[in-house]
């Protein structure tokens, strides 16, 4: 987890003693996680993903874009023909990252009728996390156990906007 127990109690202003809500505001955490997860379209946890592909009659393409991230590794691909999947050799693909996906371009010479990717996106450890990210989760965990107090500016009817400012530049968009 980016952020622990001990500092969502510090950003709710919880006695560290108290330990009635600590169950509690660990699920928040997991929440909060979650939810910005969906908000930035991207893994905050560290997540091995395995995505197939079904090749087309057109035959297989040189060039994938998956549009997941932010990517830790890549972990294989592999060819599925003759009803067995087979690692396809390092040197006949080229992956390359962006940030919003990254990029697989066969470079040898391929044969099946399916593609596997295996790859790992979010971020690997707590001290991998960006900072924002990290507050934004401890924002959004005072949000989620004090509604009535945190999403709003005290004295102002408009809504704080900390959270979103904090996510904003880590927002994966898709056009």
């Amino acid at each position: 987890m980016p952020v622990t127990l001990a500092q969502a109690k510090k950003q709710c202003q919880i006695e560290t003693d108290f330990t009635d809500d600590d169950a509690h505001i660990t699920e928040l955490i997991e929440d909060a996680i979650a939810i910005i997860e969906q908000n930035t379209k991207s893994d905050v946890l560290d997540t091995t993903n395995v995505l197939e592909y079904e090749i087309s009659a057109e035959g297989i393409q040189t060039l994938y874009r998956i549009m997941q991230s932010p990517l830790q590794s890549f972990t294989k691909l592999e060819a599925y023909a003759n009803n067995a999947y087979t690692d396809v050799p390092a040197a006949s693909y080229k992956v390359t990252e962006g940030f919003n996906n990254f990029e697989v371009e066969i470079t040898g010479s391929v044969s099946a009728t399916k593609l596997r990717f295996t790859f790992k996106t979010g971020y690997e450890t707590a001290a991998k996390t960006p900072k924002p990210i990290k507050r934004a989760a401890l924002v959004k965990v005072a949000d989620l156990f004090y509604p009535e107090r945190t999403s709003y500016t005290p004295g102002q009817p408009m809504k704080n906007t900390l959270y979103n400012d904090l996510i904003a530049p880590h927002i994966r968009r898709f056009w």
